[in-house]
Parts: C-alpha cells; structure tokens; sequence
C-alpha cells in the first residue's frame, strides 16, 4: 500500500496542550476549540502519551511528552523555518509534565514563545492548606502507590534536595520563554495557591525544618524567568452548587478547562502571548 505523504503545515503557529492528573487529551478539547476559532490556521497537539498513567514517574510523563512534541513537529513541519512559535498550555499536573519535557526540547529552545499553566502546582504540594486535601493526597498516594504524588508531596526521597520536584527546579527551561503567565484561583485547593505562582507559602516561613528548602524552590524558578514576560492571573468563578467537590476545591480546578469567559478572556485580553 503506498504511504500517505507528510503532511505539510501551513503554519507557524504550534499550540501544546497538556492535560493533568488522572486526565485525558479530550479534557483540553474546550480550550483547544476556542482557540482554534480565533487562530484557524494553527496546529495543535493535545497530548495523549500520559493519558493511561499519570501515577506514574513525572520525570517519565516528561520524556513521554518530548518525545510526542518531537514526532508532532517532524511529521508536520518537514520545513523547520516554518515553524515560528511554541505554545504550552498546561493544567494542574500538565504544567509540571511540560517543565519536565523542557530540556530534552532544547533543539527547539529558539522556537519557544509562550508557556501558559492553568492551576499547576509549580512548587509542588507540600505546603496544601486544606486538610481535607492533604488527606486525600495522602490517601491516594498510599492506596494507588502513586510516584506522582509522592514527588509532588516531596516525600520521594529521604533528602529533600534529592526529590523530583526540587531538582526540576533547578533545571533549564523556563528562561526560553517570551511569556509566561500563571493562572490561580483561592477557590482552588486542589493546587497550592502559592506553588501555581512560584510564590513563597506563608506555611513555609513559619517551618524552621523544611522552609528552607522551599524558599530556594522558588529562588531557582524566579532566576530563571529573569529576563521573561511573567504574568500572574487570579481568577475567581461562579460556582453555585455545594457539595463535598465545591468544599475540596475540585469544582473550581475544572472550572479552568470549562469556563468560556476565561478562556476568551485569555485570548482575546492577552494576544500578546500568541
């Protein structure tokens, strides 16, 4: 059978999307949509190598996303000038996922334009300020032995310097970028409001034990957006109904993905990120 010839882009324009914790690429579909209205002529890669196993290694998610973006740009841009610009939008977990990838996409670092993280724990969840979380947390890292969650909660390893989340802060990236914006919400609890800023948690100043190592966490990140547009929006949603999901914030984490207006506002108020 003869193969089907490359495709060929038309486009310099290349949108990534990055799904989070026990999600899919169908999740970003509604972001992925609106923007394709407004830039028609883009390409989008809506991530999928991570959907069966976000439990597992971040670090794997991360090379499992390399390898994805590298397969994407080499099957439609068989002319790399043509390629102009990068765009990462990542949620929760797919924030952290597309920080992990970054170094293994240095060949394409002149290519990067704008890195855009909705609610992603950027600092990890150690420092999670409802109990009703952290116990979740807990339970699910003990019940399903996630790594995942262990990395993020920094409990990967006896030496806190020696942890995933730690050490990616500490690696390049970040500084590739033209513009990064942050995305929060206080009625979020699922991601730390002060971890999805780079901010440094008030918990942390009061912990003589592990503060420390937290405040050098956002050291390295903000040293490495010297230079990078950074813009940090919070944002607050009407959320009506009350349930056990509206108390532990999870309504307001999928509020990202699902609300029109913020998604238009984002586009529409900030073009420059595109």
């Amino acid at each position: 059978m003869k193969q089907p010839s490359k495709p060929i882009s038309n486009s310099g324009k290349l949108f990534i999307l990055v799904h989070g914790f026990q999600a899919t690429s169908y999740d970003m579909k509604s972001i992925r949509n609106h923007l394709a209205l407004r830039f028609p002529d883009a390409q989008f890669l809506c991530s999928m190598e991570n959907e069966t196993n976000t439990n597992g290694d971040i670090a794997e998610m991360g090379t499992k996303l390399a390898c994805e973006v590298i397969k994407f740009i080499k099957r439609y841009y068989s002319d790399i000038s043509m390629l102009e610009k990068i765009i990462f939008i990542g949620h929760s977990l797919g924030g952290v996922i597309t920080r992990t990838a970054l170094p293994l996409l240095s060949d394409y670092r002149d290519k990067m334009y704008s890195f855009i993280t909705l609610s992603s724990p950027h600092l990890g969840c150690y420092y999670q300020n409802s109990k009703l979380v952290n116990a979740g947390l807990w339970f699910l890292q003990k019940w399903n032995n996630s790594q995942c969650l262990a990395q993020l909660s920094l409990q990967d390893a006896a030496d806190p310097h020696d942890c995933f989340m730690y050490q990616l802060c500490e690696k390049p990236g970040l500084e590739w970028f033209t513009s990064v914006m942050l995305i929060s919400s206080y009625q979020d609890s699922y991601a730390p409001y002060e971890s999805t800023k780079f901010e440094v948690s008030k918990q942390a100043l009061a912990d003589a034990k592990h503060g420390e190592i937290h405040k050098t966490m956002v050291r390295n990140c903000l040293e490495r957006l010297r230079g990078v547009k950074v813009y940090k929006l919070d944002v607050g949603f009407s959320i009506k109904e009350s349930n056990m999901s509206t108390v532990i914030g999870r309504t307001a984490h999928i509020k990202f993905l699902e609300s029109s207006p913020l998604i238009d506002m984002l586009i529409y108020r900030y073009e420059q990120l595109f």
